[in-house]
């Protein structure tokens, strides 16, 4: 199946489980006190949730066919710290030596993981250094979508800022799809369907609307820290039931990556509003 066809379905799957519920609350629930929101604030959570849905997820979904779910979740392992960075230059901190230290072992981690599949493999369509490369920049992406929200979610619910996006997917998935759009009989395959059900529902619906009521109600580092659990939770899982190998290479590059992450928020584990940075 097409990254288009699949982005289309999850999106619209994800939109038609959870508008009903959201036009519940809306007219009876928390939202029915909502002030009017300013045009500002629409425009800024459409942009946000058109790199996040769109952009950032499109460039995972054709990466991730091409790599590893190991390998993906190793690389993935980066955005915490560029998460942790941008938030920091945002409000304007400086950083301790720790913090730079760990960031340089962390970004040889992860640049080992994405490197090693790269070499000889860089000019050939469909190799997993190609896969890898698009995961590591698809980190930047959605690192950039994601702050706009979180200014946006200052003023706008969360819950309305999932269907803000799921809006925007659905649309932007739909027309992408066109070409492709007979690869829905896919679906009749158990395996595909389950796939794309599960990520309709458990990351669409459940996953996002939590995330995006975490990323409102707490700080860019509380926020990195919990970020840390999906790339490991996808490792454990790759291994476990896909049963793909791991490599020296994704070794050395795990180890360096936690070694840079250990650095950055051991102080931070310690004392809750460290952060490993001076104001």
């Amino acid at each position: 199946m097409s990254p288009f066809v699949f982005g289309f379905l999850r999106s619209s799957i994800s939109l038609a489980v959870l508008l009903p519920f959201y036009l519940l609350v809306k007219k009876y629930g928390w939202l029915k006190k909502r002030k009017k929101l300013a045009r500002r604030d629409l425009h800024l959570a459409a942009l946000g949730t058109f790199i996040v849905y769109g952009v950032a997820n499109l460039g995972f979904f054709i990466g991730i066919k091409q790599t590893t779910s190991i390998n993906a979740s190793i690389i993935f392992l980066l955005w915490p710290i560029v998460f942790f960075l941008a938030n920091v230059e945002v409000l304007k901190e400086r950083f301790t030596k720790r913090v730079f230290a760990g960031i340089g072992i962390a970004f040889l981690g992860a640049v080992t993981a994405v490197g090693w599949p790269l070499m000889g493999n860089l000019g050939s369509v469909g190799s997993p250094g190609i896969g890898a490369l698009l995961i590591f920049g698809t980190i930047f992406v959605d690192v950039i979508g994601t702050l706009i929200l979180k200014q946006a979610l200052r003023r706008v619910d969360p819950l309305t800022v999932v269907i803000m996006g799921l809006t925007i997917a659905t649309v932007f998935y739909g027309i992408l799809a066109l070409p492709n759009i007979a690869e829905i009989q896919l679906m009749a395959d158990p395996l595909v369907r389950n796939a794309v059900l599960y990520g309709s529902i458990m990351v669409g619906c459940v996953a996002y609307t939590l995330g995006y009521y975490a990323l409102h109600l707490t700080k860019g580092g509380d926020y990195s820290v919990v970020s840390y659990l999906q790339p490991i939770v996808g490792i454990i899982a790759a291994t476990i039931l896909l049963n793909e190998g791991f490599t020296p290479s994704l070794l050395f590059g795990t180890a360096g990556v936690f070694a840079g992450l250990y650095l950055v928020e051991a102080k931070h584990l310690g004392h809750p509003h460290g952060h490993g940075v001076r104001h």
